[in-house]
């Protein structure tokens, strides 16, 4: 099935359910134990078993847009620097100096041909070699050789850079995907326009996840916002290994009754929407005529606290002041609507979580994604089965 079949077989069911008064189910409701969010050990394998281990989506393709391009990010404890070299090749490493062990290049994005420690002057081109050691003639004799940065297994696709945080970790992208990936492809995120970012802190990072894979909470959480233009409690559901494709009607979805189904696919960012979940910590909410955000859920260094890096994205670049002041507009509602209304809300659950009130989150047959999510993780951490 193409992915255009796909989307609009995710449209008609949406279609139907408005109509129907429905939604896709989970077989059942499900529990999961508070200490899933708030137990240190628990977190701590987290971080090991998923964080820095699998294959985790760290940029896109137009954050490095050509050679000398780098972005540099901290992802479970673990410094990292991406660099597109003049060959064009992006790479990943640990952003650490050999020499004195010193966090290499500095936070953010930019354009480098080399890497110079502050510490002691050392230096490295952008392929990860050491080029230079400072006043080398007193330091005594090294081999320039073994004393590159500690290279990441990477891989760009479909405009996406992912990498694993260890170095000798299995990588196997395309399986990880399960499937996934010619839906992100379908986006063209290659030749999308990168507007800006917004940092933001929240709680627990799967307090937050929570919030990007239902619909359920729109008509509370978001009754001047979201919920204006989106049904609450509406959704659809595919699964693609840990991914997930999360469809969402809008309110004038009734309009795309009689549309043939095969044609449905065209009418996404007008009458439906989706939030495409790369496991274990980002999500798109974009359509491919209208833009949107793609969220970096980082975890913090203890399990109440996450750092989000909201990204604004839209499919081309602005051309006049109008089109400007259009896209920050967007990217200002996003941050509010998540700032003040998603991530505030973050914050009140940890503190319940923490309270002890409850030993148990219920999640209903209609919070489908979120039951998937967390069994993704049992999966990752406990092992098949669980």
């Amino acid at each position: 099935m193409g992915v255009e079949q796909e989307f609009s077989r995710a449209a008609a069911r949406m279609l139907a359910h408005v109509e129907n008064g429905t939604t896709d189910w989970a077989p059942e409701v499900r529990r999961v134990a508070v200490d899933d969010y708030i137990n240190a050990d628990r977190w701590q394998r987290e971080m090991e078993e998923i964080f820095r281990r699998q294959p985790l989506m760290l940029a896109l393709s137009i954050e490095l847009p050509g050679p000398g391009a780098f972005k540099t990010l901290e992802v479970a404890g673990k410094p990292v620097l991406l660099t597109r070299a003049k060959d064009g090749v992006v790479r990943a490493f640990l952003n650490v100096c050999s020499h004195r062990q010193a966090v290499l290049a500095p936070a953010g994005c930019g354009h480098a041909s080399r890497f110079t420690c502050p510490y002691h002057g050392w230096t490295y081109s952008a392929d990860g070699k050491l080029m230079g050691v400072a006043d080398r003639q007193k330091f005594g004799e090294v081999d320039t050789s073994e004393l590159g940065l500690v290279q990441l297994p990477c891989a760009e696709q479909a405009g996406m850079i992912f990498a694993s945080l260890t170095p000798d970790a299995a990588f196997d992208l395309e399986a990880f995907l399960a499937g996934f990936l010619p839906d992100l492809a379908w986006l063209g995120l290659e030749g999308w326009y990168h507007h800006c970012v917004h940092e933001i802190e929240g709680a627990c990072w799967k307090v937050v996840t929570d919030g990007f894979v239902e619909g359920y909470h729109f008509a509370a959480a978001h009754p001047d916002t979201i919920h204006l233009s989106t049904m609450s409690n509406v959704m659809t559901y595919d699964f693609f290994g840990p991914h997930q494709r999360v469809g969402f009607p809008r309110h004038t979805i009734g309009e795309m009754r009689g549309t043939p189904e095969a044609e449905m696919y065209k009418q996404e960012g007008a009458y439906f929407g989706f939030v495409r979940f790369v496991f274990p910590n980002v999500a798109f909410s974009v359509a491919p005529t209208v833009g949107g955000t793609w969220t970096q859920i980082i975890p913090g260094a203890t399990p109440q606290k996450t750092t989000a890096y909201q990204h604004i994205i839209f499919p081309k670049a602005p051309t006049t002041d109008e089109e400007r002041a259009a896209y920050q507009s967007t990217a200002d509602f996003y941050r509010t609507v998540v700032t003040t209304e998603d991530f505030e809300l973050g914050f009140r659950i940890q503190k319940g979580l923490e309270s002890g009130a409850f030993k148990n989150m219920v999640f209903g047959r209609n919070e489908w994604g979120n039951q998937h999510h967390h069994a993704s993780i049992d999966r990752y951490i406990c092992g098949p089965g669980k």
